[in-house]
């Protein structure tokens, strides 16, 4: 498994590549199938028209085997005939042979470059996945921290307007009590003016 990549990634990287060699498989033992199919063909026809060629070979050649001393020189015809129908038969089913050889070579050298182009794409895939998933996990840490510098900061703001408010409320009793002395300080005064001025 690669380093850092996340297990669900990972199997479906897997699944994919499988699913591929799985296809590759199917269509190359198909076509397989289909070429050994043609070379039987091939090979059955061959065999009939070697039947037919001997047929005609029997009927003609020997259509009295009273008259055999008497036709040697038709079967020496006949014979080159027939050499010359087995030489061509035989160039025929060469070229059919070698026809579906390379055909089956040209079929099976596509499917090859297709699977590597497909397991290019995979690879491509997969590490674009892969950087995806680091960029991902990059901004979460980013993300993470932030939160925690956010968390740092409305924990110092509210600690410093806790201390602002306790401060205020230090002074304002301070004044408070400065205001209230004050207040006594001319009660008295008063008192003391309105005593002397009776």
């Amino acid at each position: 498994m690669a380093t850092g990549m996340n297990p669900s990634v990972y199997d479906v990287k897997e699944k994919v590549m499988d699913d591929l060699e799985n296809k590759f498989h199917q269509k190359l033992n198909t076509f397989t199938a289909d070429a050994k199919t043609k070379m039987r063909s091939f090979s059955r026809e061959a065999a009939i028209q070697v039947f037919e060629l001997t047929l005609v070979f029997l009927t003609q050649v020997f259509p009295d085997l009273s008259s055999l001393e008497s036709a040697s020189d038709n079967i020496q015809d006949e014979t080159m005939k027939l050499r010359e129908d087995f030489e061509k038969l035989e160039r025929t089913l060469s070229q059919k042979l070698k026809d579906a050889q390379q055909s089956f070579s040209e079929k099976l050298e596509d499917a090859q470059n297709s699977l590597s182009k497909t397991i290019d794409a995979q690879q491509s895939f997969s590490e674009k996945l892969e950087d995806a998933q680091n960029s991902l996990s990059k901004t979460i840490d980013a993300q993470q921290t932030l939160s925690e510098k956010l968390e740092h900061g409305v924990e110092e703001t509210a600690s410093y307007f806790q201390k602002k408010v306790e401060t205020d409320l230090k002074k304002l009793n301070k004044a408070k009590e400065s205001h209230t002395h004050q207040i006594l300080g001319l009660r008295k005064l008063q008192k003391l003016f309105c005593d002397k001025t009776k």
